[in-house]
């Protein structure tokens, strides 16, 4: 995964979260890519960001509008899980940490 916060103020963010190497063949038995907030040292599930079909054709997961505002100490981390037709998730073992433009 990959971000790039293109709004510059601070505790607020803004562009495309993208799934890179959309031309890997997508993951046998799994419906959905499920993203969440992470929190440094607990990679756990917190806030769920969003919810997308592996079928996706674009990569975008998901598209922080302009002043979309940030708890710095909650929103650290971005976590990739992975969603089966049954609905059971399984973290993916890909993060990527948010990086606020104005720091």
């Amino acid at each position: 995964m990959s971000f790039t916060d293109i709004d510059q103020d601070k505790n607020e963010i803004a562009g495309d979260l993208v799934l890179l190497n959309q031309s890997a063949s997508k993951p046998h038995g799994i419906s959905h890519y499920v993203v969440y907030w992470g929190k440094p040292g607990q990679f756990a599930k917190r806030k769920q960001i969003a919810q997308v079909s592996v079928e996706l054709s674009d990569g975008i997961l998901h598209k922080f509008e302009a002043n979309t505002p940030i708890i710095p100490a909650e929103n650290e981390y971005f976590l990739l899980f992975l969603k089966d037709q049954s609905g059971k998730e399984t973290f993916s073992g890909i993060l990527t940490k948010l990086k606020d433009v104005y720091e």
